[in-house]
């Protein structure tokens, strides 16, 4: 019987917390080599944020959490497509030259 993701994490948790430090280090980079791409490496290597956020923040953070309830945001491609003068669309085959 297998177990469901959540048990299969529970209990990989379970056994990280058995190991030794030098096993435990092991199983950390071998786990990072199995991320499927730079981008998730890159954030499971990243620092924890622990930065409040400031009192001036807080209102904006909390309009842009209220917009997102009733908005779908701007995919990554789109915004980073979009073309600078004088600089093709990001070399995407099809996209032509975009001016703003």
């Amino acid at each position: 019987m297998s177990l469901d993701a959540a048990q299969e994490r529970q209990q990989a948790h379970a056994y990280l917390d058995r190991l030794p430090p030098a096993q435990l280090s092991a199983v950390c980079r071998l786990l990072e080599a199995m991320l499927p791409d730079p981008v998730s490496r890159a954030l499971a290597n990243a620092p924890l944020e622990d930065e409040e956020i400031s009192e001036e923040e807080d209102p904006t953070a909390a309009r842009s959490r209220e917009w997102f309830k009733n908005n779908q945001g701007t995919s990554f491609e789109k915004v980073e497509f979009r073309g600078i003068p004088g600089r093709n669309s990001g070399g995407i085959p099809g996209q032509s030259e975009v001016h703003p």
